[in-house]
């Protein structure tokens, strides 16, 4: 937890184990919590334990988005990237899991 390896979860609608997101630019890659020094592409994954909404953001602004468990985004742009996952709980669209950031330079 020290290192930022890690995220937030309200786990009312389900258990959050198991969800990952992380970084590959070439031979580099890199987790939440930890900078990521970009070799040309960078492919962000994110995997959920179950159906949800995914969103990419960078810098604070959403870069993309997914209605599933995978979200999957492939770009050159540096900055900081994070993860929000939502699930439909009593009737309405909640927070479910927050991802520390990965740096990217």
């Amino acid at each position: 937890l020290r290192a930022g390896q890690g995220f937030v979860a309200y786990e009312r609608p389900s258990p959050a184990a198991g969800f990952t997101f992380c970084a590959q630019s070439g031979a580099a890659s890199a987790t939440m919590g930890q900078t990521l020094n970009a070799e040309g592409a960078i492919e962000f994954r994110a995997a959920a334990p179950q159906v949800c909404r995914l969103r990419l953001l960078r810098d604070g602004k959403a870069v993309a988005q997914a209605h599933g468990q995978r979200l999957t985004l492939v770009t050159d742009r540096p900055g900081v990237y994070r993860v929000e996952a939502h699930r439909r709980h009593a009737f309405r669209w909640r927070g479910w899991i927050w991802s520390n950031p990965i740096y990217v330079s």
